[in-house]
């Protein structure tokens, strides 16, 4: 029994004079390095989602005007009726399709829409376009991810980072 004892005692000595084994190094990652890795990969999909439109402006004849937030649009026939403001309701029939033409939302099948301009949670880019309207007016309007439903797409028929094209017929403000 002490021969036992003896030789755990030794083991357990051996086991402690042993040389500790080399911890791997652990990478420090800053907030710095984050920002910097997302905005590169923002300016990528940025890229990517500008040479889509210009893609597509291409292919079409409608002739687009760009604002400075990126959403593009095309009103042909301009009325001299109310315009659309912030805290007015707007009462529209739409279609919204991608830029391959799948249409994902139509007020044909879902019926007209009425939200309040600059505060119902819509989209931010239908909240511009609708301001450069009038009642009665037709417009297409290109909206970028980010004026529309970014990152996450509306976890339905939108995907992520969709850039999605409105046709609004401005029907009428309360």
């Amino acid at each position: 029994m002490k021969l036992i004892i003896y030789c755990i005692s030794f083991f357990c000595l051996l086991a402690c004079n042993s040389k500790p084994k080399e911890q791997p190094s652990i990478k420090v990652v800053t907030m710095a390095d984050v920002r910097e890795k997302s905005k590169a990969a923002n300016k990528q999909y940025t890229l990517k989602e500008r040479d889509a439109l210009n893609a597509y402006l291409k292919n079409h004849s409608e002739k687009f005007i760009q604002t400075g937030t990126g959403l593009y649009y095309h009103i042909p026939n301009k009325t001299k009726l109310a315009a659309a403001e912030n805290g007015k309701v707007a009462h529209i029939a739409y279609t919204i399709k991608l830029l391959d033409g799948t249409i994902c939302y139509t007020s044909d099948e879902d019926g007209t829409k009425k939200f309040m301009i600059g505060s119902d949670n819509v989209e931010s880019g239908l909240h511009e376009a609708l301001r450069l309207m009038h009642v009665g007016e037709k417009g297409r309007f290109l909206l970028p991810s980010h004026l529309a439903h970014g990152l996450t797409g509306d976890m339905d028929k939108i995907p992520p980072k969709a850039i999605v094209i409105y046709d609004i017929e401005l029907l009428g403000l309360e």
